[in-house]
């Protein structure tokens, strides 16, 4: 089994470095910086399946540096909105949601691509159902995008695009890895400084029973200001669904 989902990791990240990272450019908008804005997801056609948006200018992917050489690779969707909304959606009801696959080990990529993300590789994405064809992404109808903005992120350091430029990094335990998530949001935060004012929830599955209750208790105790008051201005929560929530010995 452990070996089948190698193989699955090593597919979704092929397949994001042959469909997303090429396209990337990086755009300035009123003078705040915007990193890594998807321009194109090649083989995806929303005008071959019924109410899929054209995703133009909702996605994001790009590094970003917490110091200490890491650089932790993100991809951001805006929250889309349902073909049957009403075009008169309150804004004030958005939220921001950080998407954190556990594992541990495993990258949230999977997740983008195979769960709640906006595209769907599966069988059917392939031409013709055949497993040589070519790769054509497909509308993901049931993407929690629907309901929020996802910052789905690729940690700790050394899974998927994430990686430490140093020569050496020292092996993250639950404590450094919650410290670095919480570097993330505050920089990620910096770059994105709309979405402080929305209400903000961490979502995750399987190891993230520790990633995400680490996180939650970490934050109050960190040297810099208390992130709930100064990073996110509305109400918190969290949410976890298949969680281990204690290591093995």
């Amino acid at each position: 089994m452990a070996c089948v989902w190698l193989q699955l990791h090593l597919l979704v990240a092929l397949l994001i470095s042959a469909t997303v990272l090429p396209r990337l450019v990086v755009s300035s908008r009123s003078g705040l910086y915007y990193p890594g804005l998807v321009t194109e997801f090649p083989g995806y056609e929303p005008s071959k399946h019924p109410y899929a948006p054209s995703l133009k200018d909702t996605t994001y992917s790009d590094f970003i540096d917490i110091g200490g050489g890491k650089k932790f690779h993100f991809v951001f969707t805006k929250k889309l909105t349902p073909p049957t909304a009403s075009q008169n959606v309150e804004s004030s009801n958005e939220k921001l949601a950080l998407w954190l696959t556990g594992g541990p080990g495993s990258s949230s990529m999977m997740a983008f691509y195979t769960e709640m993300g906006p595209l769907s590789l599966n069988d059917d994405s392939l031409t013709n159902g055949n497993i040589n064809g070519t790769i054509r992404p497909k509308f993901n109808n049931y993407t929690w995008n629907y309901l929020a903005n996802i910052i789905y992120l690729e940690s700790p350091v050394g899974v998927g695009f994430s990686r430490c430029e140093e020569q050496y990094c020292d092996d993250p335990d639950d404590y450094s890895v919650a410290n670095d998530n919480y570097l993330f949001l505050q920089t990620w935060l910096e770059q994105f400084p709309k979405y402080k004012d929305m209400d903000f929830y961490l979502l995750g599955e399987s190891y993230s029973g520790v990633y995400i209750p680490t996180l939650v208790s970490h934050i109050p105790s960190c040297r810099h200001n208390i992130f709930l008051v100064t990073f996110f201005r509305r109400q918190t929560g969290f949410l976890m669904a298949t969680n281990a929530t204690r290591a093995s010995k």
